[in-house]
């Protein structure tokens, strides 16, 4: 008897939680179009590609330009 009224009365959840979850699978998860955000990834990316490029090459050629 008490299993009858539960699958009576399933859908009053069920629905209410499909509706939410397909509604929020349509907001935006991705922020907004920030252009200095753009120029400062992109200044980053330029330094970390600049300093990988100083990696292969031995220490003693840049030793002089080391900050201690």
């Amino acid at each position: 008897m008490i299993e009858c009224r539960i699958h009576r009365y399933a859908h009053l959840v069920w629905w209410p939680l499909l509706v939410v979850t397909l509604g929020g699978g349509c907001a935006s998860t991705v922020a907004e179009y920030d252009r200095v955000a753009y120029q400062h990834a992109v200044a980053l990316k330029v330094e970390s590609l600049a300093l990988m490029g100083k990696a292969v090459e031995p220490y003693v050629n840049h030793e002089a330009s080391v900050f201690l």
